[in-house]
């Protein structure tokens, strides 16, 4: 339907500049004449043999040499003072019809590699294409998905794109000709499982598409088997205190217990997420425990008053007071 809607024109205006004009009501659009032109490239395709590649190139100057070509530049060129655009090259519109509109009609097979002009590309005519150009109705290839060996995924031609586009993840790039084929080897899978992909996700995606084989099945099980669980907790550092009597101290004492993840791994502790570093310096000093990071001991910065103290506070600062405190213990 879609074929005989394009070659009857109207629908599809491959001489128009702009693509969004092609969206223009029926009653008001005004196609350009490149009727013409479709018939060219179509005679061109016919003329080709079973299966036969023929470079883009050749058959470009092909259409530039048909004797028909000089009758539709002038219609072209009137077309466009009518609708005050500029006029089209002809051999431009058979490259995109060729290029462009039959392939996403299923009529031709591209081939090859291209650059902006199509230099370098191939074409084919499609057993679909042949068949519906000849006015008869395509056959339908009913051959389903299947794997041929334990890892390589033969595509049928009734697959549902999108099923096909699922497997691109974890799918390597298989044979391409006839048929396409997507491997699926254990290093593939393992890093689709390693990126986040579920196990249960891959088999449906590959499930969709063809029922798999044991090898598979078998490496998605393991894969889904669970031999513990973890719990995540968030956490501002870890205080490493190698002795266990100091460890203890800051755990259980009430200026600084809630400082810490209970329970925390051995030889240390777990800082809190929400703990800031001079609250757990401070609470830690106060105990008489000194926190160092690369050797060097931190320290909360001082407090600070508005005020000048009072002659007889700034001789009392002076003074050295005997203390019982034991010498603080440093905390790596």
């Amino acid at each position: 339907m879609l074929f005989a809607t394009w070659r009857r024109g109207g629908a599809w205006d491959e001489a128009r500049p702009e693509r969004e004009v092609l969206r223009v009501a029926v009653d008001s659009r005004d196609a350009s004449p490149i009727g013409a032109l479709r018939e060219m490239v179509l005679d061109a395709l016919q003329e080709l043999g079973e299966g036969r590649w023929v470079p883009w190139q050749s058959l470009g100057g092909y259409l530039a040499a048909d004797d028909r070509i000089a009758g539709v530049e002038r219609l072209l060129r009137r077309w466009a003072e009518r609708a005050a655009v500029e006029p089209p090259d002809a051999i431009e519109v058979t490259r995109r019809i060729a290029l462009e509109t039959l392939p996403g009609l299923g009529i031709i097979d591209l081939g090859g590699s291209a650059d902006d002009h199509g230099e370098g590309l191939s074409l084919r005519l499609t057993p679909r294409g042949r068949a519906l150009l000849a006015g008869a109705s395509p056959s339908l290839d009913a051959t389903p998905s299947k794997f041929i060996d334990t890892q390589a995924l033969r595509v049928g031609p009734t697959t549902r794109i999108a099923s096909v586009l699922a497997l691109a993840p974890f799918a390597e790039l298989g044979r391409v000709d006839e048929y396409l084929d997507l491997l699926f080897p254990p290093a593939s899978i393992a890093r689709a499982l390693s990126a986040g992909v579920e196990s249960d996700s891959l088999r449906a995606r590959i499930e969709a598409v063809a029922p798999l084989p044991d090898t598979i099945s078998q490496m998605l099980i393991q894969a889904a088997v669970v031999i513990g669980r973890a719990s995540f907790v968030g956490a501002a550092g870890f205080l490493w205190v190698e002795d266990p009597e100091i460890r203890e101290l800051l755990r259980t004492r009430r200026p600084t217990a809630e400082l810490f993840v209970d329970p925390s791994p051995p030889a240390g502790l777990l800082v809190a997420s929400e703990v800031d570093m001079e609250r757990l310096l401070r609470r830690c000093r106060g105990l008489g425990v000194e926190v160092e990071f690369d050797g060097t001991v931190l320290r909360a910065r001082s407090a600070t008053t508005s005020s000048t103290p009072a002659e007889g506070t700034r001789r009392a600062s002076t003074m050295r007071p005997r203390s019982r405190n034991p010498t603080p213990r440093s905390v790596r």
